[in-house]
């Protein structure tokens, strides 16, 4: 009896689920052998700890990028202001008499300028003598029969 009582727990006992593993599964609820879920264990605990790990780091990185951006955005916010005061005082400066004045003369120079360039166009054209066209008049056409 023993030996078919040994044969009747064999059939009723499962192998463990792992490929090439051929040892007896000993908890109910899991078809492992004992080695083997005590890796399946180990493994679960070690995701859980790396979990827990990477959300702490996860808000560690959280908090520093939340604060690059907030200095960011102050930067930006100081930039904007500095290029405010430089118009208004360039604005300010270019109202100013003595800036206008210097504006007015240096129109007034150029528009001499050019004055002076178009008269000195005007007596070089009519000191040229005036070119003759050499072509004029002599055309030939050749016509070709077939």
């Amino acid at each position: 009896m023993d030996s078919s009582m040994l044969e009747a727990a064999r059939k009723t006992s499962k192998t463990c689920q792992i490929e090439g593993c051929h040892e007896i599964t000993v908890g109910s609820r899991t078809a492992l052998c004992r080695k083997h879920r005590n890796n399946r264990y180990k493994q679960n605990y070690k995701k859980k700890k790396r979990r827990a790990q990477g959300s702490d780091e996860m808000q560690n990185e959280s908090i520093e990028s939340q604060l690059a951006e907030e200095k960011c955005l102050m930067e930006q916010k100081y930039a904007s202001m500095l290029q405010q005061v430089l118009a208004e005082k360039q604005l300010e400066l270019l109202q100013s008499e003595k800036v206008i004045q210097a504006l007015r003369a240096h129109q007034k120079k150029v528009k001499e300028n050019k004055i002076k360039e178009i008269q000195e166009r005007k007596v070089k054209k009519e000191q040229e003598p005036p070119k003759e066209d050499t072509d004029q008049g002599n055309t030939h056409y050749v016509y070709f029969q077939e």
